[in-house]
């Protein structure tokens, strides 16, 4: 609204002929400008029961107020988020919900867009999507080899969004198994929304060497629960993306309401007779608590 403003267009001209542009009603903005829409995106389906939502906000904005409820009964959230970003509590499964964000700056607040999502009957624990390279879901996924880049961020192939995790394994060599561990800043409580199931979609290549796939779980206690992967030795193997949908009560003797650390692995600790500096390869995707699949 104050100073200048510029455009640049490669040819003002319609001849000779070449590039041009033509704007009409153009109008500057500084410090009305709403809050941007990030995630979840307006109309989306199938969002995790527990979402996260996330904005951007213009730069005159010194707070916010968030606006969230059912469609058609948004409430204001009190206190009001300390940054561009929210976490729900667990929402009812296709149940349509209405947010919007107002931004607060030197002008007075700025009442932002109504947007709109229906959610799933799945919590999402880790779809890999908010990493932004290779270092990020390194950290958040750390391995149990130190030394080597075993757990990368994935963007060709993936089963949903766009990216995924891969996951190296060198079984030939001590300890003879690798695994990658998600540590939960805060507890996880996975008994919330009637889910009934730990589901992941995995695949693997032809020509990896059989060995045993396993997710195990960690409560706040220490208390630990593995599950091995039904097909044997062969999953590794499957090209097709599988989903494996593991009944929480699998998971005997962890608390549920309180789990700390989640784990993928591959490999029983005896060599997998792997040929000397060969890497076998899995994906993992769309790691998610559901309902009876």
């Amino acid at each position: 609204k104050n100073g200048p403003s510029g455009i640049f267009a490669q040819n003002e001209n319609d001849t000779p002929a070449g590039f041009y542009t033509t704007f009409d009603d153009v109008s500057s903005k500084s410090d009305d400008v709403p809050a941007i829409v990030l995630s979840p995106a307006n109309g989306a389906t199938d969002v995790s029961q527990q979402a996260t939502l996330k904005w951007i906000e213009a730069k005159y904005a010194t707070g916010r107020q968030l606006w969230f409820g059912h469609k058609g009964n948004m409430q204001l959230v009190a206190p009001a988020p300390e940054g561009a970003t929210y976490v729900t509590g667990m929402l009812m499964a296709d149940q349509t919900y209405q947010w919007r964000v107002d931004l607060i700056g030197p002008a007075g607040t700025v009442t932002g867009d109504t947007w709109e999502f229906t959610a799933g009957n799945a919590v999402v624990i880790d779809d890999f999507e908010s990493y932004a390279d290779t270092t990020q879901i390194a950290a958040a996924w750390p391995h149990n080899i130190p030394g080597y880049d075993y757990v990368l961020l994935e963007t060709s192939t993936i089963n949903q969004g766009a990216k995924a995790m891969k996951f190296g394994l060198q079984n030939q060599y001590d300890p003879f198994f690798t695994e990658t561990t998600r540590t939960f800043t805060t507890a996880q409580n996975w008994t919330l929304g009637n889910v009934t199931h730990l589901s992941l979609a995995f695949r693997g290549l032809r020509d990896n060497v059989e060995q045993r796939m396993y997710v195990r779980i960690e409560d706040a206690a220490g208390k630990k629960a593995t599950v091995m992967h039904p097909a044997n030795d062969y999953a590794v193997q499957t090209e097709p993306w599988r989903s494996w949908d593991i009944p929480l009560t699998e998971f005997a003797d962890v608390d549920l309401t309180a789990i700390g650390k989640l784990t993928i692995g591959a490999g029983d600790g005896t060599d997998s007779g792997q040929p000397d500096k060969d890497e076998d390869t899995i994906y993992i995707d769309n790691i998610r608590l559901s309902v009876a699949p």
